[in-house]
């Protein structure tokens, strides 16, 4: 039995490993039934990876949960890699308090034993994700230059992953030239790594597009779909089709910029990714607005900012509400100017400060 064991778990990798995630989640899903032992806690460990990276969120948060309950105490290896997973899953579902006690508890362990480099390196990738949703720019800049330190020394064959996460602090805090050169340089460290370049490929052309570089933009999102779709990753589908409607908004195409969202938005709440699915709709709302249906635009600004209130997310409410102070100015209704300016004036200090 364990010998079978071991050979799915590596028919699953192998799965993984050439971009068939519904092939390896299914291996995976497959060896959790019929193994025993540590065995079994890495197949369900693994089938909740996979669960999390096709878009299945909530499936995969509680599979991790599941598995931690039966792992016996000093499974530590286990232990510490399925509460980093568990992180990134709960970060899909936008709880980053979650995910922020998550990844404490498995630095603790790990920083209690040695030779942990490359787990440590997980561990500072997903804080740095969880700071970078949490707009905490220092925060994040410091774990992803530790984390870029790490695996320069223990890890280089993952160093790409640091590097778009520095490309992406960068880029926020104003330093767009910078930002372009690390995306760069994550493209190049993963080498023939199919998935992760397409990932770099993906961010990189969103970057390109917020900076008002559509003709740059367009070959690195079309080139990343392809793959996407082609790979079955739904997630990143979603942020691909978002990408679409940037590109059709870009062209002022609002029309097709809708439907592209619409399609976006579908795919991000059926995985239970509620911060994805928020960002998406005030970009609906933006289309919205412009074709004059405010009811719904209102509706869409509206659930977007419970699910920012619902995580204490302070500083993207004051975005959304100065940028719905700029929609309603643009739509040209007098009655709603005092109310625009109810919007942005608090807006702007929160943001300023």
């Amino acid at each position: 039995m364990a010998a079978d064991g071991s050979e799915l778990l590596a028919a699953g990798a192998a799965a993984y490993e050439r971009g068939d995630l519904v092939g390896a989640h299914r291996i995976f899903d497959d060896a959790a039934r019929v193994t025993t032992g540590r065995i079994r806690l890495s197949a369900m460990i693994n089938a909740a990876s996979m669960a999390d990276e096709l878009g299945d969120r909530a499936h995969a948060a509680a599979a991790y949960r599941r598995a931690l309950a039966e792992l016996p105490d000093d499974e530590t290896d286990l232990r510490t890699a399925a509460l980093i997973d568990l992180s990134q899953a709960l970060q899909h579902v936008g709880d980053l308090a979650g995910a922020g006690e998550v990844l404490g508890y498995a630095r603790n362990l790990l920083e209690r034993k040695p030779g942990e480099e490359r787990r440590l390196l997980a561990c500072l990738l997903s804080t740095t994700a969880v700071a970078i949703h949490r707009q905490a720019w220092r925060e994040a800049d410091e774990a992803a230059a530790q984390s870029l330190r790490v695996a320069t020394a223990h890890a280089p064959d993952l160093a790409g992953h640091a590097l778009l996460n520095l490309a992406a602090v960068a880029f926020e805090t104003g330093r767009s030239a910078a930002a372009f050169d690390l995306a760069a340089q994550a493209r190049d460290a993963f080498g023939d790594n199919e998935q992760a370049v397409a990932e770099v490929r993906q961010n990189l052309g969103l970057m390109y597009l917020r900076a008002g570089r559509p003709s740059d933009a367009e070959p690195e999102l079309t080139a990343s779909q392809v793959y996407f779709e082609r790979a079955g990753v739904w997630e990143r589908c979603a942020i691909a089709w978002k990408a679409r409607g940037f590109l059709a908004d870009a062209h002022e195409r609002p029309a097709d910029a809708a439907v592209w969202y619409r399609r976006s938005l579908d795919s991000f709440v059926v995985a239970g990714a509620e911060l994805e699915a928020a960002d998406v709709r005030i970009r609906l709302a933006t289309t919205l607005f412009a074709a004059g249906d405010y009811a719904a635009g209102e509706t869409a600004l509206a659930t977007a900012r419970q699910v920012y209130v619902a995580r204490g997310l302070g500083l993207r409410c004051a975005q959304l509400d100065y940028w719905h102070a700029a929609l309603l100015e643009a739509a040209g209704d007098p009655t709603q100017l005092l109310r625009a300016v109810d919007l942005a004036v608090p807006a702007a200090l929160a943001i300023d400060a």
